[in-house]
């Protein structure tokens, strides 16, 4: 907990759960449809950081581990993906 001055001289106490969070999370691609599209395999080029017919290859499950990490490697990895059009899920629940 870190504490702070407000603007009336009284203490605050501040508390960010994101740095107490030890949880390591997983991002799972899934795919749309039975055959891979261009956007699910540029996501898993650009997040595994294989070429594209690694790729391709790693898109052989419907459901597909192309990252994990803690609160804020996961916060990022989000960010990257959400400019892509793909359905991905985050496990445990990402609540940030």
């Amino acid at each position: 907990m870190k504490q702070e001055e407000n603007t009336d001289g009284m203490p605050v106490t501040t508390d960010i759960p994101m740095l107490r969070d030890k949880t390591i999370y997983q991002l799972y691609l899934i795919k749309k449809d039975k055959i891979y599209n261009i956007s699910e395999i540029k996501v898993v080029a650009k997040m595994c950081r294989v070429d594209f017919i690694e790729a391709r290859n790693r898109l052989s499950n419907p459901v597909v581990l192309i990252a994990e990490g803690n609160v804020y490697e996961m916060r990022d990895l989000l960010q990257v993906i959400s400019g892509y059009d793909v359905l991905y899920e985050v496990k445990p629940l990402y609540p940030y």
